[in-house]
């Protein structure tokens, strides 16, 4: 399924070990981070997707993959726009630091399953803000 370089691949899968809960150790989780928004900032369609779709698997992200899964959002290929929505919700209760750009992407997007990946991951962002609040 994943088609990216190398590195992305790598990023991949360890971003897969540390959502098993092992290689966790800090500078793993950095150089993940860092070539997850390479990925995200690819030429090529296929490494933005692969990116976004790893993101969304992952329990929390960086606010530098954050940042970069924002831009996403307004990518011309809807299938990355739809995985970046998606993975919206690995934002968790950090979501609410987003939420106005979140809002204004959202309004702006007409592809219905984008929109619905959006409200989903709002609903997800407001539920764990809700048990972070708990």
């Amino acid at each position: 399924m994943f088609c990216g370089s190398k590195n992305l691949r790598r990023a991949i899968t360890w971003g897969a070990c540390i959502l098993a809960g092992g290689c966790g150790e800090p500078q793993r989780q950095i150089e993940v981070s860092g070539e997850l928004v390479r990925g995200l900032q690819s030429d090529l369609a296929d490494e933005r997707l692969d990116a976004a779709v790893a993101i969304g698997e992952m329990p929390r992200v960086s606010d530098e993959v954050a940042a970069a899964l924002l831009q996403v959002l307004e990518d011309e290929d809807a299938e990355v726009r739809l995985a970046a929505a998606k993975a919206l919700a690995s934002l968790g209760d950090n979501g609410h630091f987003y939420i106005d750009t979140l809002q204004q992407t959202y309004e702006t997007e007409r592809d219905p399953d984008v929109r619905r990946a959006y409200e989903e991951s709002f609903a997800a962002i407001a539920a764990a803000e809700h048990d972070a609040i708990k």
